[in-house]
């Protein structure tokens, strides 16, 4: 029925939203928490910002088992998880172009760990986690600057309702997957080397 359908739905908005939101808030302090090593050592300084992110997809992959045994127990077709892997990349790049940039400002900007704890707060309840969404509401026209969105509506279509997500769906996910990655690196190889003075 509808409800178990919920309980999924709730949940995979759930582990996309956790990823993005832990994975991000590790990334702000992945230059600054480690400026004696990167003044000591000549490391590459993208190492710190991936590695960080790496963290975050172990309890990604711990709470994606979480989710097949729900599908199981709630009798969900597996088959749409076999995609699932391609909506990941797509997700990955997206967070790690945006970790790239908030590692750079988090040297710049010392409170931002905190301003961006606000901002993926109220994300959470901007992004259609905890309710459906109606196609002529407001909130779904917000949502559709949402990068978020794109990436749980599309999960959703392929693990509950095994259907073929929209193409103008999936086009705009690989665009703001890659637009978030070609600026994150941008801005990234253009502040690394002036970043260690400012450490």
């Amino acid at each position: 029925g509808d409800n178990q359908h919920f309980q999924i739905y709730l949940f995979i908005g759930l582990i996309i939203f956790n990823f993005f939101s832990q994975s991000t808030s590790f990334s702000i302090s992945s230059l600054s928490g480690n400026a004696s090593l990167i003044k000591s050592m000549n490391i590459e300084k993208e190492v710190f910002v991936i590695s960080r992110v790496f963290e975050s997809i172990f309890s990604h992959l711990f709470e994606l088992i979480l989710l097949i045994i729900f599908m199981i127990y709630f009798n969900v077709s597996l088959i749409g998880l076999l995609f699932y892997p391609l909506i990941f990349f797509d997700l990955l790049i997206f967070i790690l172009g945006l970790s790239f940039i908030l590692s750079i400002f988090g040297v710049l900007i010392s409170d931002l760990w905190n301003i961006w704890s606000v901002l993926t707060k109220l994300l959470l309840f901007l992004t259609p986690i905890f309710y459906y969404v109606d196609k002529s509401s407001s909130i779904y026209l917000i949502n559709l600057l949402n990068p978020l969105y794109y990436f749980i509506s599309i999960t959703r279509d392929l693990l509950i309702y095994n259907k073929t997500p929209e193409i103008p769906m999936i086009g705009l996910m690989i665009l703001f997957s890659l637009s978030i990655f070609i600026i994150g690196i941008l801005i990234f190889n253009f502040n690394k080397n002036t970043i260690s003075e400012r450490l």
